[in-house]
């Protein structure tokens, strides 16, 4: 299972045909651009849905797994998990700049943005830091799942 996570890594990698800003960092998989082409949003949702499988795909197993193999495969699940926020970043510019963004849509990109953090990326880094620790691989696998 290790290797599906890693190849669709690879598979997955694109690159934006603008550059950008304010997500251009090292945890994006597929930098966020700021005023999207077509291309651009097309390469954004076929990113944003392999980092939510890869990520899934973790979830759905990660308590089967070994702690050397749990470790390695958050660290893996990290890396998907740290892109996400950098795709909807694009599709948000996408949607302010075609007037899509309502007020709705405006209060659901915000909610996502505070729940992710803490209940996703803080919750695989604490599996990565300690994966013999079974109750807290429990606890956070679990808070992973309800808020995302």
């Amino acid at each position: 299972m290790k290797s599906s996570i890693a190849t669709l890594g690879l598979a997955s990698t694109a690159t934006a045909s603008s550059l950008l800003t304010p997500r251009q960092t090292l945890t994006c998989i597929l930098n966020t651009v700021t005023t999207p082409s077509q291309s651009d949003v097309q390469a954004s949702i076929v990113q944003w849905n392999a980092d939510v499988f890869a990520v899934n795909t973790f979830l759905n197993i990660a308590l089967t797994l070994d702690a050397d193999d749990l470790a390695s495969q958050a660290a893996t699940a990290l890396l998907f998990a740290q892109d996400e926020p950098c795709q909807l970043a694009t599709l948000s510019n996408d949607a302010n700049i075609d007037g899509f963004a309502t007020d709705a849509f405006t209060c659901a990109v915000s909610d996502l943005g505070d729940v992710f953090g803490p209940h996703v990326i803080d919750n695989l880094n604490k599996i990565i830091q300690f994966p013999t620790d079974t109750v807290g691989a429990h606890a956070a696998v679990d808070d992973i799942n309800f808020f995302r």
